[in-house]
């Protein structure tokens, strides 16, 4: 049975939960929600870790909970405890440089200043991860950590549910088609 490994970013503090930031945190949970997964199990003291199938694939989601910054660390020793392969690792993460709800699937590249992303990045030693950036907005008049770790607006709230149903959606895709498919149907 073929496996695929789901890492949402995001910080454990309950005061982040709803924070821009926690977005890979927030898709993992409507994931497990959607498909009726397991609940999350605290793995070591390191990271939440549900499990489910998704016709016939078994499917992993990990929360870290090494805080952002050092998300690679916690991700490396759960990947290398179970001998998963990076290769079927997928990595749903915040981006300020893309517009509010706008998603954007890659299957390599540089971190593009995320520090979360740095830090898998550099406890893989290679930039071969795919990952799932969703667009959470910015703000140019204020600091970038205060931005990323503020709650969003009323406004954005109501958008926020269609925009993780529609995240999920396209993981889906990528599970079941490959993510070449999945990004020519919704890197638009």
């Amino acid at each position: 049975m073929r496996e695929f490994i789901i890492a949402g970013l995001g910080n454990p503090d309950r005061k982040y939960s709803n924070t821009r930031h926690n977005i890979g945190f927030m898709v993992l949970d409507k994931l497990c929600e959607k498909f009726a997964f397991s609940d999350f199990d605290l793995w070591k003291g390191e990271a939440m870790i549900s499990e489910g199938e998704i016709e016939n694939i078994k499917i992993k989601l990990i929360k870290p909970y090494t805080y952002m910054n050092n998300s690679g660390i916690a991700l490396k020793k759960i990947m290398g405890f179970y001998h998963w392969d990076k290769s079927n690792l997928l990595v749903v993460l915040d981006d300020v440089s893309l517009e509010f709800g706008k998603i954007r699937i890659r299957k390599k590249g540089s971190a593009g200043g995320h520090n979360g992303l740095k830090s898998i990045l550099e406890n893989f030693g290679s930039e071969d991860i795919m990952r799932f950036r969703i667009g959470i907005g910015s703000n140019k008049n204020s600091d970038l950590s205060k931005f990323v770790l503020s709650n969003f607006s009323t406004e954005e709230q109501r958008e926020l549910v269609k925009i993780i149903d529609f995240s999920c959606e396209a993981i889906f895709s990528i599970i079941r088609e490959g993510i070449d498919s999945a990004m020519n149907k919704y890197n638009v």
